[in-house]
């Protein structure tokens, strides 16, 4: 009978970059589809990163119902909340979301062509998924441009650290999208993150040496899962903010390894 593993979500990909270990853990963490939700509620830049999130996510649909609309009416399509930190987001967002429209010849092109959207690519052996906050129709052209919110001064895409794990996560979307053929009239050639938080945008466009670099790591994934072999750890100071510290005992080689096939 062939053994039915669970698929591999964008977050554990990530984590397995950083760390296979971590990966490890959180694979066959029995709440793994809802790794990260607790702390999302708890944690408040997390849960503000939440709320920036899902007012995002109707944004567009409610501002589009404006006929004549302003950057005034635009600002009306976000929430005004008792947190003050967020109402600076959604300012800010209403000024380069109003300057893009204002600069576009075609206005269509400023509703994005698709928002929160869920995405999913069965595999021979391990399935794929994840969850892409935007894609933007770039003006002009045939081409996509995927959109991620980062919200956080951690996501400062001007460190070199920061631009390389964004290639890997934008990499594991247009993989998927591209697999299942999502929109086949269009090519999906660039990102773009948008950080509330410190006020900037990055654009960036995608380097096929990075695709080979999702698909080079998800082999190895698979083959160590599927094989049983040992995930090692990557030892560092970021070992102290990660979610398994008291399993994992970084400083402690231990030399077990998990059945995959029972972690479902």
């Amino acid at each position: 009978m062939k053994t039915k593993y669970k698929a591999i979500r964008k977050s554990a990909f990530m984590s397995f970059k950083h760390c296979n270990k971590q990966f490890e853990y959180l694979y066959n963490d029995p709440k793994y589809w809802d790794y990260g939700t607790k702390e999302g509620e708890t944690d408040i830049k997390k849960k503000r990163g939440n709320e920036y999130h899902n007012a995002m996510e109707t944004f567009f649909d409610q501002v589009i119902k404006i006929e004549n609309f302003s950057k005034y009416f635009m600002r009306l399509a976000l929430p005004n909340t008792d947190d003050e930190t967020l109402n600076r987001y959604f300012d800010w967002t209403v000024e380069i979301e109003w300057k893009r429209y204002t600069e576009l010849e075609n206005k269509d092109n400023w509703n994005p062509i698709a928002n929160e959207l869920k995405i999913y690519m069965k595999d021979l052996v391990i399935d794929r998924t994840g969850h892409v906050d935007r894609i933007d129709i770039i003006p002009g052209t045939k081409n996509l441009m995927i959109v991620e919110y980062k919200a956080g001064r951690s996501y400062d895409m001007e460190k070199a650290d920061r631009i390389t794990s964004m290639n890997a996560e934008i990499g594991w979307y247009v993989q998927i999208l591209n697999a299942v053929k999502e929109y086949p009239e269009y090519k999906i050639t660039h990102w773009k993150v948008i950080n509330p938080e410190i006020q900037k945008v990055w654009i960036n466009k995608i380097s096929p040496i990075s695709l080979k670099s999702v698909e080079k790591t998800y082999s190895t994934m698979v083959n160590m899962i599927i094989k049983g072999l040992k995930f090692p750890k990557n030892v560092g100071p970021l070992c102290d903010y990660c979610a398994y510290l008291e399993e994992c005992d970084p400083y402690y080689e231990d030399d077990s390894v998990v059945d995959f096939g029972k972690a479902i």
